[in-house]
């Protein structure tokens, strides 16, 4: 059997790179004493996987883990043997059981939700509409190399609230082709509104179809 799991990945943890967090988690799991599958070979691995890399610098509330279990166990264990090793920052919040033939996440996930949050300046949604009217070209490095490209055609939506204008909301486009880092957008979408800030970054979430990952698919 497979679990999917979500945990979170908070501020104090948000410069721990891809690999690091790979090792932590499984040092966790190995604390924990679940029964997790290993590869076959001569170097065996925990069979262990990430719906998509983030960032370094980024928190999250919704990242999606992928491991594989040699013996089946309830979701409800999975969550307390393991709960308790997730070292500070890490935070285990839901697990799913899905059979072996379960689709591979990054094959599902499709869209990637943040969070951008400006230290002081306040945005307008008819002023980020506006700025979104026009082509936002910034180059963008892919498997090809390095090419300008228009980058809202990865943006799927973008929003902020006019109770907190300061709080940009955004879903962009995450495939096992590519996907667009806020990182990358938030530099050209400030210059093109004349703005001067510091900003934050947490992704919130990975769909799949306008579901979260760890419940969508078959």
């Amino acid at each position: 059997m497979r679990v999917i799991a979500t945990f979170e990945k908070g501020p104090s943890v948000r410069f721990v790179g891809h690999l690091d967090t790979l090792r932590t988690l499984q040092r966790a799991l190995r604390r924990s004493g679940l029964p997790v599958r290993y590869s076959v070979g001569f170097n065996p691995h925990m069979v262990l996987a990430f719906a998509s890399a983030l960032s370094v610098g980024v928190a999250s509330t919704g990242e999606v883990m992928d491991i594989a279990l040699a013996q089946d166990v309830t979701e409800e264990e999975f969550l307390l043997r393991l709960a308790p090793q997730m070292p500070p920052g890490f935070v285990l919040k839901h697990a799913r059981a899905v059979p072996d033939g379960y689709a591979k996440l990054m094959n599902l996930v499709s869209e990637a939700n943040y969070r951008v949050a400006l230290s002081r300046a306040r945005i307008k949604c008819i002023d980020l509409q506006a700025a979104l009217a026009q082509p936002l070209m910034a180059e963008k490095r892919g498997k090809a190399g390095t090419k300008e490209v228009d980058l809202r055609e990865w943006v799927q939506a973008i929003d902020t609230d006019e109770g907190q204008p300061s709080t940009l909301s955004m879903r962009l486009a995450c495939r096992e082709t590519g996907a667009l880092n806020p990182r990358l957008l938030m530099p050209a979408l400030l210059a093109r509104l004349s703005i001067e800030d510091e900003y934050s970054v947490c992704r919130t979430g990975l769909t799949s179809g306008g579901k979260f990952l760890w419940e969508a698919g078959a």
